[in-house]
C-alpha cells in the first residue's frame, strides 16, 4: 500500500488542526453512586441501556467528558434502580470502580431480565 501524498497529509493536518483548535475544551465531569440499601442495585447509562449491578455498601463513579460547567449526569432513582442520562453537552458516559473502567454487565445476577435472551431467541431453523 503506498504513503499517502504530501499534498493530502498537510490537507488532512490544516483539517483536523483547525477541527482541534475550534473545538471546546474538554473538561472531566465525575459523580459517585453507593448503594445504601441492602440489596442489589441497579445501575443503568443512558442512552445506550448499559447495567451494571451494585453490591450493597458498593460505590462507582462515573466519568463523562463535558463543553462546560453546566453539564451535568441527570438521575432518576428508585429503590431498586438508578437511571443515569448525560446532558446534551456530555460524552459517553463510563463507570469504574477501583480504578478500573467497568464493562456493561458488571456482577448482573443470572436471573436478571437482562441477563435471559429475548423469547424466541436462537430457535429458529
Amino acid at each position: 500500500m503506498s504513503q499517502p501524498s504530501h499534498w493530502f497529509a498537510r490537507a488532512w493536518q490544516s483539517v483536523w488542526g483547525s477541527l482541534h483548535v475550534n473545538a471546546a475544551p474538554q473538561r472531566r465531569k465525575t459523580r459517585r453512586v453507593t448503594n445504601k440499601s441492602n440489596d442489589l442495585l441497579l445501575l443503568v447509562t443512558e442512552p445506550d441501556g448499559q447495567d451494571f449491578w451494585l453490591r450493597p455498601g458498593e460505590s462507582v463513579e462515573l466519568h463523562a467528558n463535558v463543553s462546560s460547567d453546566a453539564d451535568d449526569f441527570a438521575l432518576t432513582e428508585t429503590e431498586q434502580e438508578v437511571s443515569i442520562w448525560p446532558s446534551a453537552g456530555m460524552s459517553h458516559i463510563t463507570v469504574w470502580g477501583r480504578g478500573r473502567q467497568l464493562p456493561c454487565g458488571h456482577q448482573r445476577p443470572t436471573e436478571s431480565p437482562q441477563a435471559a435472551p429475548p423469547s424466541g431467541y436462537g430457535t429458529e431453523r
